[in-house]
């Protein structure tokens, strides 16, 4: 995990944005391969097929919802990269719309922790979707009655993406915090 604080909690603002957008639009440019291209088709097909007749109810719809998420991976990224990353100004406004929420009444400290709020959000956005880009690599490769049973896409049953880049994103800052102390 690359993490771009300093040994005084400073963050490389630029440095990080452009490690993010770099690796967001890799990423983006991989869902959208593996969801849209040729040669998966089958897969998507079978794969909501197994969904649809093998199963019921609340389970059904836990797993179409797995799908949905995985289907449109590529815009959940690409909606963090336009509000996010996309540009310096995007960058600091998506910075200075937290530092408004915290509101301490010190606008420099609410800035500082906003900075390692988005900081600890855009590591933790990257490292899991690279976690979920390597599995559907994986899934795509074998059949779709295989995948429903695979143990990280049931997980995914439980903890979509976004509760998964947040609670990554606490870890980031507990191990950020350590390192500071």
């Amino acid at each position: 995990m690359v993490l771009f604080i300093d040994e005084n909690s400073r963050i490389d603002k630029e440095s990080l944005r452009q490690y993010a957008l770099g690796e967001l639009t890799r990423l983006e440019q991989t869902a959208e391969k593996l969801v849209t291209g040729e040669r998966y088709h089958g897969f998507w097909e079978g794969l909501h097929a197994v969904i649809g007749l093998e199963y019921k109810d609340r389970e059904k719809e836990r797993l179409l919802a797995v799908e949905s998420q995985l289907k449109n991976l590529n815009n959940f990224v690409r909606t963090w990269i336009s509000t996010a990353v996309e540009s310096s100004e995007a960058f600091e406004f998506f910075i200075q719309t937290k530092a408004t929420e915290i509101r301490s009444g010190d606008e420099k400290k609410d800035y500082f922790w906003a900075l390692q709020i988005r900081h600890d959000q855009l590591i933790a956005l990257v490292g899991v979707t690279t976690e979920i880009i390597k599995l559907m690599e994986e899934w795509v490769a074998k059949q779709p009655s295989e995948v429903v049973k695979d143990e990280k896409f049931v997980e995914m049953t439980k903890r979509n993406v976004e509760q998964r880049v947040y609670y990554e994103a606490e870890e980031i800052q507990h191990k950020r915090e350590e390192m500071a102390r």
